[in-house]
């Protein structure tokens, strides 16, 4: 049982290097002229090296977590540091983050660590928001920040989840 466990989370890991999150469909992010507000979604992990990997995987959904939940972005050795997406203004969106670290060859190793945060807040008209998970290879803590980048402030209403009690039972507990 365990031994299958720590092979799914290795097919994560290795989806989440392709994008290809468990089928979990992509976010669609607003049009240029669509009013809204944009989130930067940033890598935030340390600890990669020739025999030891990380990926992260930033969902987003609405308030309904297990129907809407959608891929905002996948980054890991291969991918840029940040990627940003326009969202709707004046709609709370729940924003999770995942870190996968591995060992072995590169990011198709064994996994040894998994951290995930889960957050909800509405976005402002216009503004800009900065998000990033921060996780430290072998630490077993992470820390999920949200900003508004000109004020420097977390929005009013951010509100911190509890990963394991989001969507019990689906694929909303990160059970990608």
């Amino acid at each position: 049982m365990i031994r299958l466990a720590g092979i799914a989370l290795v097919a994560g890991a290795a989806l989440s290097l392709t994008g290809c999150a468990g089928g979990v469909p992509p976010y669609e992010s607003l049009a240029p002229a669509v009013p809204g507000a944009a989130i930067r979604l940033e890598k935030g992990y340390s600890g990669n090296s020739i025999f030891t990997g990380a990926s992260q995987t930033y969902l987003f959904s609405g308030v309904d977590y297990c129907d809407s939940l959608r891929v905002a972005a996948v980054l890991g050795a291969i991918t840029s540091d940040m990627r940003t997406l326009r969202v709707p203004a004046g709609e709370a969106v729940v924003v999770t983050a995942s870190t996968t670290f591995t060992t072995g060859r590169g990011n198709l190793g064994t996994v040894t660590d998994v951290c995930q945060n889960v957050s909800r807040f509405t976005p402002e008209l216009g503004r800009v928001y900065s998000v990033k998970q921060t996780s430290r290879y072998g630490g077993r803590r992470c820390s999920l920040a949200i900003v508004d980048t000109e004020t420097g402030r977390p929005p009013a209403d951010l509100e911190r989840l509890n990963p394991a009690v989001v969507c019990p039972g689906d694929r909303g507990t990160g059970g990608l």
